[in-house]
């Protein structure tokens, strides 16, 4: 179920993160480290203020669609969402704008202010209209929603970087437009009449379930973005912009990876939840693991083995010594990182257990604030990368753990491990390849690593594929 629906969406879930991998690469080419370490202080707190404001009433309204559709309240819904997002969206707004002037550029023009706040309010807007889009299996509205924004507003930045120089307004302008572009492309016309008039109980409701979720997406965004104010404020602007390239290019990898299967997941799981019930949700959920893992570990893996010869090629020369020291644990803090979003948050979404996320993204959100001042002093920028992922590889461990040994999950252990083995041979084999030039390497590498993982993945599999195949041809 949940590989025919991620089918569906595959070109957007892969466009979205795609855009912001090749954002990190382009700007090595077409800005200088001030920018990029200025770009993505903004962008990075944009993640922040849309966790914060907006996808606590987002993972509400998905979790609880199904329930206003049965009992024929979509208007009543849609009018509080309308006030909800207005008044979310002011406050992000006045985030963003504190967040530009006290950390980032205390002499920040009209223009550039005027942009942020716009790229705040067109964000918010477009990634609510987005999840309920998913739910409504709109794929093209989603995949409009999802992908004009970044994936054209990162090609308008560029083309005006290189037209015009390196200056912030580029690429912030570029990014308003893609979004308001995938607004207009968008825009559905409401068969019902809204009002300004949102129902309060379904307000009380709401802030119920996702008041633990602004604490949560606090702490998660702390732990993967505190280093780069931390290496902002204690060394430069420059260093964060270097961190940003090795740490931006590690994490997106690994989110290009996972958004191939996971944004189908939870609307999966919530539709299950209310069909069903929550044990066929926790049961689909292990197979969401298994999924997720199947693409997730051969991916990094693979990217760390042919790291040496893949970042020359990708950066600037000036980024590389820095992005080799940051971007592999970049890649193992993104891989945990994937995990907590699309297995361990998604299991106590489900059972409404949102104050649980709170409390480890707070413990581990801890341990990457103490950490940084131990070992980015210790290790560099390095240093950043690598007190995420140790916070990330111990909370996330543990809490794993508990769920297995009190008996809440139980994970597909047998398939895990033929996953394990098939990469652990891929590893072997892709490490001894060699060749003359760093291309061919590179090729043979790829291709060597695709072929190893594929072949002995169909062979340990070969029963699970041929029912699917026979599942689906009777379903035809």
């Amino acid at each position: 179920m949940l590989i025919s629906n991620t089918l569906k969406y595959l070109p957007s879930q892969v466009l979205a993160p795609l855009s912001q991998f090749l954002s990190i690469i382009l700007w090595t080419y077409f800005a200088d480290e001030k920018l990029i370490g200025y770009i993505t202080l903004i962008t990075a707190f944009q993640e922040l203020a849309m966790a914060m404001f907006v996808n606590w009433w987002m993972h509400y309204a998905m979790r609880e669609y199904g329930h206003f559709k049965q009992h024929n309240q979509l208007t009543s819904f849609w009018q509080t969402s309308r006030c909800v997002i207005a008044v979310s969206s002011a406050i992000m707004v006045t985030a963003a704008l504190l967040n530009l002037v006290l950390f980032v550029d205390n002499a920040a023009s009209p223009t550039v202010c005027v942009l942020v706040a716009l790229y705040a309010v067109f964000r918010a807007r477009n990634n609510f209209n987005a999840a309920i889009a998913s739910l409504e299996q709109q794929i093209l509205r989603y995949s409009i929603l999802t992908s004009i924004g970044p994936f054209v507003g990162l090609f308008i930045g560029v083309a005006l970087l290189y037209q015009f120089g390196s200056d912030p307004l580029y690429p912030l302008l570029g990014y308003v437009l893609g979004e308001m572009l995938a607004t207009v492309l968008a825009h559905q016309r409401q068969q019902i009449r809204l009002s300004w008039q949102p129902d309060s109980q379904t307000v009380k409701q709401a802030l119920h379930y996702g008041l633990p979720m602004i604490g949560a997406a606090l702490c998660a965004w702390l732990i993967l973005q505190y280093p780069r104010y931390f290496i902002a404020g204690t060394l430069s602007l420059e260093q964060a912009g270097l961190y940003a390239v090795g740490v931006g290019l590690g994490l997106r990898i690994a989110s290009l990876i996972t958004m191939m299967v996971t944004p189908a997941a939870l609307p999966l799981l919530f539709k299950l939840v209310h069909e069903q019930g929550q044990q066929a949700a926790v049961a689909q959920l292990q197979q969401n693991l298994l999924l997720l893992l199947v693409v997730l570990l051969p991916g990094l893996l693979g990217l760390y083995t042919i790291m040496p010869v893949l970042v020359p090629v990708l950066v600037e020369q000036r980024f590389v010594e820095a992005t080799m020291q940051v971007m592999p644990w970049a890649l193992l803090a993104g891989g945990i990182e994937a995990i907590k979003n699309g297995y361990l948050n998604h299991y106590f979404f489900i059972h409404k257990k949102t104050a649980s996320i709170f409390i480890y993204d707070t413990a581990m959100a801890i341990a990457v604030v103490g950490l940084c001042f131990f070992m980015v002093n210790l290790f560099g920028i390095q240093g950043g990368a690598m007190a995420t992922a140790v916070a990330l590889a111990a909370g996330i461990g543990g809490i794993v753990l508990w769920l297995v040994l009190s008996a809440r999950v139980c994970l597909p252990y047998i398939n895990i491990l033929k996953t394990v083995f098939a990469v652990t041979v891929m590893f072997l084999l892709v490490d001894k390849v060699s060749a003359a030039t760093a291309v061919t390497a590179l090729a043979l590498k790829i291709f060597v690593g695709a072929l190893s993982y594929t072949a002995l993945m169909l062979l340990m599999f070969r029963q699970d594929i041929s029912g699917l195949i026979r599942l689906r041809h009777s379903a035809g």
